[in-house]
């Protein structure tokens, strides 16, 4: 385990990096948006590849809307109208999306703050943990708000993500991680040879706008099945932009259950997906903007990578039907979801 200095934002603040290591596995997480920067693994021949996208330096992770890796929240994906009621007071949020919507919760959310890290031994296992504040009506959301995000690693490859927030208000919470995964371990090929299975019969139908029509849809027959594994590229053309839509589980409880598999049939990665979460929100990168860089400055191509976002699902606070996502005064509450990496010969 190790800490070090990764960049200088241009306000001075210092951007840290930890970098732990289990077996074969590396993780490397920047304070700056609690961020998952790399994430290194073994394909079928014991090759060593980064598995996930981002960027050079803390500045384009701060000025690309990517959202590379980072921490989202307090409320991520989209609320439709930029605003939500409350127990009966309504909250206007910022309307970065579109000048309408408000995406991964505006310019203050958590995933551009710069969060205390340290260094920790869980369960014999290297770990990273991550605090940060939001200050009551910050972006709209009431509140004073304290999170935590804890990355653990083990030497079967399991990433622990394990999240804790306390509110002394009425609020409304939705945490996830946003890395984009390419498990061939080269951001110069994307992903449509990788297959997925996601352990959801039914779908969030959307507007154009990706904002959820209240409408919850079955999967049978449509390019939105993965009930088994599909290649995504024998489904993605039958869609209209790609996906950017939230698969809902079957039978959620609360409880932390394998939820979905990413395979890359070349390298022989595996992925299984485990959440506590009630839907996890897939988006296959169809909108890079042209000539952006990534890391070591290789440019960003469509398709480079796929994000399993697992999350309570998009604008849930306007639709009382949909899991609740409101937490209460002075309660603990903690999400957890597991990246768990293999090789399948």
């Amino acid at each position: 385990m190790k800490m070090k200095q990764f960049d200088t934002l241009t306000n001075g603040d210092i951007v840290l990096s930890a970098t732990i290591n289990n077996g074969p596995y590396e993780l490397e997480v920047l304070s700056l948006g609690a961020l998952i920067h790399s994430l290194k693994a073994p394909d079928k021949n014991g090759k060593i590849g980064d598995l996930v996208l981002g960027y050079d330096s803390a500045e384009e992770y701060l000025s690309n809307k990517t959202y590379y890796g980072m921490t989202v929240g307090r409320f991520a994906n989209r609320i439709q109208g930029a605003k939500f009621n409350l127990d009966g007071k309504v909250y206007e949020l910022d309307p970065n999306d579109n000048e309408v919507n408000c995406l991964h919760s505006g310019k203050t959310s958590l995933c551009w703050k710069n969060w205390d890290m340290e260094l920790l031994e869980l369960n014999d296992n290297p770990a990273v943990k991550l605090s940060v504040t939001s200050k009551d009506g910050e972006g709209g959301f009431p509140g004073n708000l304290e999170v935590n995000v804890v990355y653990e690693l083990t030497l079967n490859g399991r990433v622990e993500i394990t999240y804790t927030a306390i509110s002394d208000k009425r609020s409304i919470l939705n945490l996830t991680n946003h890395s984009y995964f390419n498990l061939s371990g080269n951001q110069e090929k994307n992903i449509l040879e990788n297959e997925i299975k996601i352990d959801s019969d039914s779908y969030l139908e959307i507007d154009d706008k990706c904002i959820p029509s209240g409408k919850i849809l079955d999967v049978a027959g449509t390019p939105f099945d993965f009930t088994e594994f599909h290649k995504l590229e024998e489904r993605i053309n039958n869609t209209p932009t790609g996906y950017d839509h939230c698969f809902c589980f079957n039978n959620w409880d609360g409880s932390l259950k394998e939820r979905g598999e990413l395979r890359d049939p070349d390298s022989g990665r595996s992925m299984k997906f485990y959440t506590t979460m009630p839907g996890v929100q897939m988006y296959t990168a169809d909108f890079f903007d042209e000539g952006m860089l990534g890391k070591n400055k290789i440019p960003c191509i469509k398709n480079a990578g796929v994000a399993l976002e697992t999350q309570f699902y998009p604008d849930s606070p306007n639709h009382e039907d949909f899991p609740s996502c409101v937490i209460e005064a002075g309660k603990v509450y903690q999400y957890k979801t597991v990246y768990e990496f293999s090789v399948v010969k």
